[in-house]
């Protein structure tokens, strides 16, 4: 199953049974619905179940279940706000509101409409919520998504910055969006290159922290450097791959992606191979990075097996 149909399938037949009248019941952590999730999300990707919840979403460009929640809990309250004066439950809204300010029904805070409220200033829309002023339904969809995205982003990234193991992530990723190398080519080749992205891999940088061993004794058993074998070391430096990683660059070189203005600045070239890419990247390009990335991975099972 392809990335997309696979995503499809997760929107259209379990996340809306999880989500069915949230915009009412829904409030606070939603621990189980994040875990299944995480969960689905690693299974799409391909990657095992070490590889962080924050990554996984980065990945596929997903917000928290909780956020997709408060999405929907301030959707309803616009419509509330936009309801005619005769419906029912628009004039138990008035009526509650009046009640909430009246001093009643203050309580903990624990009522559908201070919780509202709360969502609304942490988001910094408590003007919004003082003057009911929402505009249209096209409108006020766009503030409020605008403004949870922003607020998912800030709380991705801090969740990112906080995981050692996404050392690499954080050169390659800024943006809490689906990666367009999904998209390309096999399931084998794809999970490879997730797993080199978010540092649930084989390589002794990662194995060594399950062995317990210090960052500098987990160095590449394929080269006699005694270098760190860490996706740097392994995408750019390791003289065990230096015929397909040529072969790589004749390959990008044929199909005028830009590879030798970068050539110098490993940082930026790691990045323009497995990470965000350089202005003209292709599926082609993609496609024959993935190539390389399986290349260099089956010499490294041949090598350290023997």
């Amino acid at each position: 199953m392809s990335v997309s149909a696979a995503v499809n399938g997760w929107q259209v037949l379990v996340r809306p049974v999880l989500e069915y009248g949230c915009e009412i019941w829904g409030d606070g952590r939603w621990e189980e619905a994040e875990r299944l999730q995480n969960s689905t999300g690693r299974r799409i990707l391909g990657v095992n179940r070490k590889s962080s919840g924050a990554a996984v979403r980065g990945e596929l460009g997903w917000w928290r279940m909780e956020a997709r929640r408060d999405l929907a809990r301030l959707r309803f309250w616009g419509k509330l706000v936009r309801m005619d004066g005769s419906r029912i439950v628009k004039r138990v809204y008035v009526e509650r509101r009046k009640m909430m300010y009246g001093g009643q029904g203050r309580g903990d805070g624990r009522n559908w409409l201070q919780k509202t409220r709360r969502l609304l200033v942490e988001l910094g829309l408590e003007a919004e919520w003082n003057n009911e002023a929402v505009g249209t339904k096209q409108q006020w969809g766009a503030k409020i998504t605008t403004a949870i995205a922003k607020r998912e982003e800030k709380l991705w990234w801090e969740e990112v910055k906080k995981k050692p193991k996404l050392r690499t992530y954080l050169l390659l990723k800024t943006k809490l969006s689906f990666e367009p190398y999904l998209t390309c080519g096999d399931s084998v080749r794809r999970s490879l290159m997730t797993q080199l992205r978010v540092g649930t891999n084989t390589l002794n940088i990662e194995r060594g922290r399950w062995e317990k061993k210090k960052p500098e004794e987990r160095v590449c058993g394929v080269c006699a450097t005694n270098q760190v074998e860490d996706e740097k070391h392994f995408v750019l430096e390791c003289s065990g791959y230096d015929k397909v990683r040529q072969d790589l660059f004749n390959d990008l070189v044929r199909v005028k992606y830009d590879i030798n203005s970068v050539i110098g600045d490993k940082k930026q070239l790691l990045n323009a191979l497995i990470g965000d890419g350089l202005p003209g990247r292709t599926r082609e390009v993609v496609e024959i990075v993935m190539k390389y990335v399986d290349r260099s991975f089956r010499i490294r099972k041949r090598l350290t097996e023997n």
